[in-house]
Parts: C-alpha cells; structure tokens; sequence
C-alpha cells in the first residue's frame, strides 16, 4: 500500500492487512498519516516522507522492519511508553523524523541500524536514547530535547545541529560533554538543559551559526 498525502492529515480507522507493507510516498507535500487500528499487513514500514501517527508498534503491522528515508513517526498525544526502537528502524539517506508530540518517551533500543541517514527529533517533550545508536547521518534537533548520557548514543557522525530543540542532561551525569562533537548553532535557540548537573564545555560551540545559546532547566 502506497500513500501520499498532499500536506495533510488523513486518518485510517480500519485494519490494513494482506502480505504487503506500507510506504509513506514522497510526493513534495508530506502530511500526517494517523493509524488508529491494530495494522496486520505483512511487508515492511517504509517512511518517505511526512510522519505517521500510531499509539503502539503493532499499529505498523506484524513485519518488525521499518525503513526511514525523509520521513518519520509521530507519537500520539498522551503515549510516553511508544517504543519504536523494539523494531528494527534503519536510517536510509534521506534520515528518519522521531516527533514525540508533546511525551516524554524512551528509545530502549539501537536505531539507525548502520544507515547513512540522520535523525531528526521534532516536537516537544524529551526523547531519551538509551543505547548506543548506529545511524550515519548527523542528528538535528529541531523541537523539545534529546537526552543522552554518552555522546555514542547520538550515532557515528560527529555534527549536532541545533534549529530550535537542545540537548538534555540526565541527572548526575555532569562529565557529559557535547562540545566534543561539532555544535552547530543553525537557526532559532540551542537549548542546554543542565538538569541539575554542574557541567562544562570544554570546546567552542555554535560553528558560526545564526542561532543563539538558551541554557535553561528544562520544565517538564
């Protein structure tokens, strides 16, 4: 099954089933899929463009590969313990989009799986990344904040872009030192959220970049 959404919203109430997989078509104008059902088509999730809203892995059929290349999931209000990475989610060129859409979520898992693509976190709340994670391409945080606690978790590429979302501290972790990869300041404000460490930046940051630098402790 093939869908292109032409920059809007469309919601599948009904089961999709039968041996094919999804794709999200990239047709210059991405929207929003919602999946509202328990999905039980058989082929791989394949994400070109826009995002795709579901509660629970199983909203993605009974394949446990996704494929990110320009798109993205999008977590449904009210859902922090949506875990996607308890699949298999390989990062393609174009990178993947991760919107927690106002939780505070966890990936428990390694995502990326060796791609050449980037991740992209958008959306407000905290995106935690618990594991070492292998995706190529460089991370930009576009909405709310990334957690880590070991600058590995954030992929192999050595560049953080920063276009309005920040990075996060995990408590009593004050040896963390995201200056040790390249910070680049693009647009909008960097956020450093502390969160209760006393912490240091032992390199310049912001590469010449437009954006300015918020250090704040984050509400949550």
């Amino acid at each position: 099954m093939g869908c292109g959404l032409n920059n809007r919203t469309f919601t599948v109430n009904s089961v999709i089933t039968g041996p094919g997989g999804l794709t999200m078509a990239s047709d210059g104008s991405p929207g929003v899929l919602i999946l509202n059902a328990t999905n039980t088509y058989q082929g791989p999730t394949t994400i070109n463009a826009g995002l795709v809203q579901v509660a629970t892995v199983d909203d993605l059929g009974t394949n446990t590969e996704m494929k990110f290349n320009g798109g993205g999931l999008q977590w449904r209000p009210s859902t922090p313990g949506f875990d996607p990475s308890t699949r298999t989610m390989t990062f393609q060129a174009g990178g993947a989009v991760l919107d927690t859409n106002g939780n505070n979520a966890t990936l428990a898992n390694p995502v990326g799986n060796n791609g050449a693509g980037g991740l992209t976190k958008r959306g407000s709340g905290v995106l935690t990344l618990a594991a070492v994670n292998t995706y190529q391409g460089q991370t930009t945080l576009n909405g709310g904040l990334v957690q880590v606690d070991d600058l590995n978790k954030l992929g192999t590429n050595t560049t953080i872009n920063f276009t309005g979302g920040g990075l996060q501290w995990p408590q009593n972790t004050p040896s963390l030192d995201p200056s040790l990869r390249t910070l680049n300041f693009q647009s909008g404000q960097a956020v450093l959220d502390t969160n209760g460490n006393d912490a240091a930046l032992s390199k310049p940051v912001g590469n010449g970049g437009a954006g300015g630098l918020t250090r704040t402790a984050w509400a949550r």
